[in-house]
């Protein structure tokens, strides 16, 4: 076995579905949904050769952060898909966040040597017209083949002409 992997740093069971575990590993983060029967390697990437500081429990169901050297990414859907929360240049690594009791989305991080307060933007639901509206304008767009095609037509050094 991948040692890194297998050194726990963090573990979290998820309130709302206690049969849900997210471990933090010094090689990234796994989840199990069968209370530790097996476990699944989620965040792709993101957290490959990354030392978890961190897991916490969000502020709705499926909603959750990890920590990781100087980046907070969070989920909405128990683990299975990640976005950024917060990035930082500093060589200063993230040691621990905390939710704030006084103020609502509100994380504090601990750092090597300082307390950074973090105030988030509370999720909000899509606009489906929006989506709808998108995805419509989408559906017209052309494909990249399509545009390449165009551009070399347009620069007389499409495949037909130079045959």
């Amino acid at each position: 076995q991948w040692r890194p992997l297998s050194s726990i740093r963090q573990l979290l069971i998820d309130p709302y579905h206690p049969r849900r575990l997210l471990v933090g590993t010094d090689d990234g983060l796994m989840l199990s949904e069968d209370e530790g029967e097996s476990f699944k390697r989620v965040g792709g990437l993101l957290f490959m050769e990354r030392s978890i500081t961190t897991l916490l429990q969000g502020y709705a169901p499926g909603h959750h952060f990890v920590a990781t050297g100087s980046e907070i990414w969070q989920t909405f859907d128990g683990g299975y898909t990640w976005q950024a929360a917060f990035f930082s240049d500093s060589p200063k690594k993230i040691r621990h966040i905390i939710k704030s009791d006084a103020e609502p989305y509100t994380l504090l991080m601990l750092s090597e040597t300082e307390l950074f307060k973090l105030t988030l933007t509370p999720p909000q639901a899509l606009d489906t017209a929006l989506l709808e509206e998108v995805l419509a304008r989408e559906s017209r767009e052309p494909t990249l083949s399509e545009m390449i095609e165009a551009a070399l037509e347009r620069a007389h050094v499409s495949r037909d002409v130079l045959v």
